[in-house]
């Protein structure tokens, strides 16, 4: 692909993103339900605003390793294990409840904010012509969070606070019907027509038939699982039956799928 066709397919990449991770934030916006409830939700959510404006404003962050942004984005959270600590040594249980509340508080800060940044990632390393093994699983992640944000934004829970977006997010998980709206539907035809034309110029570049061909294996196979996934969950209420078995089982076709690599 040349640099236009790589920039055309980035801004059909983070257009189609973008809109979905709009449609989440205007969920969180008019129902009201998620707003800080009180100073420390209000300063966590502020603190992970900081930051992703830190990060694309200053171009040696906006570069760096994706492990080192995430361990810049989880720093916050050095601060539970002292509150755990502080509830051994004090006894005062107040430490815990604290712990309890900053980890909640911090997950849906981070879940509201980080798409901005991995809306920001795939766009660049589409437009950097980054290897498809790169673009593909970091593509349809962002996607899977955008989804898990619209459908936990979505949730009826009155005056739930901050904290209560990462306690929607089970509820989330089961609720096929924002799966099947659609906005994840028009996301998620326009991702999918991105990543082939992407694919199909890596192709063409040069990259082997046994690379793509994992890749879209791993894909299929990821794809296969989703789908057996949520007819699973509406089965059966047992968590390690909607969790456990199939993570297991992704995860060993994966590592069979590297291991003959």
């Amino acid at each position: 692909m040349n640099l236009r066709a790589d920039s055309f397919v980035g801004w059909v990449l983070a257009a189609s993103l973008s809109f979905l991770y709009a449609v989440a934030v205007w969920s969180f916006l008019s129902s009201g339900a998620f707003f800080p409830s009180d100073a420390l939700e209000a300063l966590i959510l502020w603190m992970q605003l900081a930051k992703l404006a830190a990060i694309l404003s200053v171009k040696r962050l906006r570069t760096a390793k994706f492990t080192n942004i995430l361990n810049l984005w989880a720093v916050d959270i050095l601060v539970v294990p002292v509150l755990i600590g502080l509830t051994i040594s004090n006894g005062n249980h107040a430490f815990i409840t604290l712990a309890g509340e900053v980890f909640l508080s911090w997950a849906s800060a981070v879940l509201l904010v980080f798409p901005a940044f991995a809306i920001y990632k795939v766009t660049a390393m589409v437009r950097g012509r980054a290897s498809l093994t790169t673009v593909l699983p970091s593509a349809t992640s962002a996607f899977a969070l955008l989804v898990f944000l619209v459908a936990a934004a979505a949730q009826s829970a009155p005056n739930a606070g901050l904290s209560g977006l990462a306690k929607a997010i089970p509820s989330a998980i089961k609720d096929v019907s924002v799966a099947s709206s659609p906005e994840v539907s028009i996301t998620g035809t326009l991702l999918y027509l991105g990543l082939v034309t992407y694919a199909a110029g890596q192709w063409r570049e040069g990259t082997t038939g046994n690379q793509l061909d994992s890749v879209f294996i791993i894909a299929l196979v990821g794809t296969a699982a989703a789908l057996g996934w949520a007819y699973l969950a509406q089965l059966s209420d047992n968590a390690l039956l909607d969790f456990g078995i199939p993570s297991l089982a992704v995860a060993a076709i994966v590592w069979l799928v590297a291991r003959g690599e």
